[in-house]
């Protein structure tokens, strides 16, 4: 009868690891710090974050998730305050970020950066079958170089860092409330997407901004993530100290690829053996990137630049 029971438990748990992400379709929201609130949305594809930055002159948001849960967001929102939305700030132009520009955008003044705009007119949401946003959802205000402005009597600053995770990148930081947004410069136990053919990627860029954000933010600044746990797992304000243990665990991997490929193993070999089993819990589903693909982004982005590119960790 036991071993009936450890084998039923144990099927149950390799038939749930099969399962496919099941959302609830809702939207979550807690606060992170000072005037500042993340929400979490539960889409069938993803769960993106967006920043909520509530205040007297109105509300800004940091990303606007899926055009589907658009409406959803503006309901949670009215739990905060009753205040319009003046500002949406993309982080980058992929559609969990985008797609709800369009709802946000006649009302809201839309704020990315150039290369951001661009995509978006000519490759559309990849999320949505490559949909052109209308004319209403693209940003009206681009920027190159970091700015800031005053909002709800503190200072929003805005980062334009060199090409990451796409070409378009920005993080926005709140000055008084310490609230780094950082959009898909962290994904919460997950690899990350170093999109290079779509994104103009750059893996390189990617490690040194989150190293520019550990290095250069107060140590009690907390972190919105572009994702955070899957539903229905718990919604948790991640840390600076959270984004340097990211960082952390990144490199280890890179360390490891890199070391195989100077033996000589090719890409389909360094898959074969895996990573080693602390990367464990960066596998389990659902999931963004397995393993073996963060392997060949890794893998090809190495090549590109050579394996024996900068190490860019942190000193101890």
């Amino acid at each position: 009868m036991l071993f009936l029971t450890l084998l039923l438990l144990v099927t149950a748990s390799l038939c749930w690891a099969q399962q496919p992400y099941q959302p609830n379709g809702e939207v979550d929201l807690i606060p992170v710090s000072g005037k500042v609130y993340l929400l979490r949305s539960n889409s069938r594809i993803g769960n993106p974050n967006i920043a909520a930055f509530v205040g007297t002159d109105g509300i800004l948001l940091v990303d606007a998730s899926f055009a589907s849960f658009a409406g959803k967001v503006t309901a949670k929102l009215k739990e905060l305050s009753s205040a319009r939305i003046k500002f949406v700030v993309n982080t980058h132009w992929h559609g969990d970020h985008t797609g709800g520009d369009e709802w946000f955008g006649p009302d809201a003044t839309i704020v990315a950066r150039s290369k951001t705009r661009e995509r978006l007119m000519k490759q559309g949401l990849l999320e949505d079958n490559g949909r052109l946003l209308a004319t209403k959802g693209l940003p009206t205000i681009t920027f190159d170089s970091d700015l800031a402005f005053y909002f709800n009597d503190e200072e929003v600053r805005v980062i334009a860092p060199p090409p990451g995770h796409t070409d378009g990148d920005a993080i926005v930081y709140f000055a008084k409330s310490h609230v780094l947004a950082i959009g898909d410069y962290f994904f919460v136990d997950r690899f990350p997407v170093i999109d290079v053919e779509e994104s103009g990627a750059n893996l390189e860029g990617y490690l040194k901004t989150i190293k520019y954000l550990i290095d250069n933010f107060p140590s009690d600044t907390k972190i919105v993530p572009g994702h955070s746990a899957f539903w229905p797992g718990e919604l948790k304000v991640s840390q600076l100290t959270d984004l340097k243990a990211y960082y952390e665990i990144l490199q280890d991997s890179i360390t490891s690829i890199r070391r195989r490929m100077a033996e000589g193993q090719s890409l389909e070999q360094i898959q074969k053996s895996g990573l080693p089993e602390r990367f464990n819990a960066f596998e389990q589903r659902p999931r963004f990137v397995s393993a073996a693909k963060w392997i060949e982004s890794v893998f090809n982005n190495l090549k590109s630049i050579g394996t024996k590119t900068q190490d860019h960790r942190l000193k101890n």
